[in-house]
């Protein structure tokens, strides 16, 4: 039964889980694909994150549901949502067999890789806490506990989801699982961090430090892959430090970029990483194989200006970049969240606006085009927000970039139908005229 007191966001996460032979009395539950056999077929993929809200197939989408909490399947062709659970009369309300709603784990973090769905999990007896790293069929008839890579005693120390831990990075057979516990020294709350690496060919468990988790060692962040390697970040005093891990020989090498860099970066390539510094104000570049930094571009915008005669004139402002992203080719920098607000000669308030901008680069740091994703979403988010909201919490966390299209989730924690994920093709993106449309909703 689960018992633990995580702290959990309410988003939705894909994900699944199952034992076999649920009992119950309603119809059984389609779900979706065949499945043989209960050996996962790895493959030399490449990097999963290990944040994604929805993971798209050929035929529909996996989540967890946040408001109807199990793992679910959307199927695109019907339009049916259902219980990632293919067991026969299972009523799916958490008993011991079912695929879905199992209340033995507290699921985590999620990820689609090889063939098959894969979840971080916490199972909590009387005495211990077991980290478990989970292989699911994506028909939803049956669950693996592939590997138990953490075990810990009941002795103060608790598994701190919103601490960042357990998430879930999977890429070329092997998964980095950042890990965050807190307990109580004696003195007040104290924080453990660590990280597991696990090679799901031969199940191998090692740990990023000498000990799997320590109150001295600092959270990795930042995590993302490229080539043979995973990439993360990690504060050293008053500086945050870019790793770079060999996943084939365990070796640990540092950049070493200019100083200002706060975390915010992608992999270009193998020799290459674009990153921000100076309060994130500014686009740089590390080239690895000499070593070299560059300043590129200075991230600035127009911004129009009221002067006191009258007049209208435009002025280049900074802008802060909050997230770097790619989808491998284009680099998504997103702008700080801002509202902006116009008086009249009394200073009253005529007219307010948010903006909450995506500024879109190509491999040469050109870029492309600029969009206000507040105003291409209003009339999405009209449904979802009252007056007293800001735009910023619907969608800014919740922005995904693929090689063919873009994903962005409004997210409403006091709407209980569910969160909708719209869909647009990346060249209508690129375009500056996003062709948005409803992909699914989450549950």
């Amino acid at each position: 039964m689960r018992k633990l007191g995580l702290i959990l966001t309410g988003v939705c996460l894909v994900v699944l889980l199952g034992l076999t032979g649920c009992a119950g009395k309603e119809k059984k539950t389609d779900a979706p694909g065949k499945e043989t056999g209960t050996v996962p077929v790895l493959t030399e993929e490449d990097f999963h994150p290990g944040n994604a809200t929805v993971f798209q197939t050929e035929k529909g989408y996996y989540y967890y549901g946040a408001r109807e909490p199990g793992f679910r399947y959307y199927d695109s062709a019907t339009g049916k949502d259902m219980y990632l659970c293919n067991k026969p009369e299972c009523r799916h309300d958490g008993n011991e067999f079912c695929v879905a709603t199992n209340e033995k784990y507290v699921i985590e973090r999620i990820g689609m890789y090889g063939g098959r769905l894969w979840a971080t999990a916490v199972e909590e007896t009387d005495t211990q806490f077991l980290f478990h790293l989970i292989s699911v069929a994506p028909d939803g008839s049956e669950l693996n506990e592939y590997v138990t890579y953490l075990t810990i005693e009941k002795t103060g120390v608790i598994p701190g989801s919103h601490m960042g831990g357990s998430q879930l990075f999977l890429h070329r057979n092997v998964a980095l699982i950042p890990l965050g516990l807190m307990g109580d020294d004696g003195t007040g709350t104290t924080k453990y961090y660590g990280a597991a690496v696990i090679r799901l060919d031969t199940k191998e468990v090692t740990y990023l430090d000498e000990e799997p988790f320590s109150v001295e060692y600092e959270p990795i962040s930042n995590i993302t892959a490229h080539g043979d390697y995973f990439y993360y970040c990690r504060k050293e005093g008053k500086k945050t430090v870019l790793h770079r891990y060999n996943i084939k020989d365990g070796s640990d090498e540092i950049h070493k970029l200019l100083v200002g860099f706060q975390g915010n970066y992608i992999v270009q390539d193998d020799n290459t990483i674009v990153y921000t510094k100076s309060g994130n104000y500014e686009l740089c570049v590390f080239h690895r194989e000499t070593g070299q930094n560059e300043e590129k571009v200075k991230l600035t915008e127009k911004q129009t200006v009221f002067y006191s005669d009258g007049t209208l004139g435009e002025r280049d402002v900074p802008y802060e970049a909050v997230d770097i992203e790619t989808d491998g080719e284009y680099i998504y920098v997103r702008d700080q969240y801002v509202r902006k607000v116009q008086h009249d000669e009394n200073f009253n308030e005529v007219e307010a606006r948010e903006e909450a901008d995506i500024h879109i680069f190509d491999r040469e740091l050109r870029e492309v085009v600029w969009l206000n994703m507040a105003e291409v979403m209003k009339e999405y988010a009209k449904e979802l927000r009252s007056d007293t909201e800001d735009f910023y919490y619907y969608f800014n966390r919740y922005m995904y970039y693929e090689k063919d299209a873009v994903y962005c989730m409004l997210h409403n924690v006091r709407d209980t139908s569910g969160d909708p994920v719209y869909r647009c093709t990346r060249e209508s993106f690129l375009s500056g005229n996003p062709d948005f449309e409803l992909a699914m909703i989450c549950k």
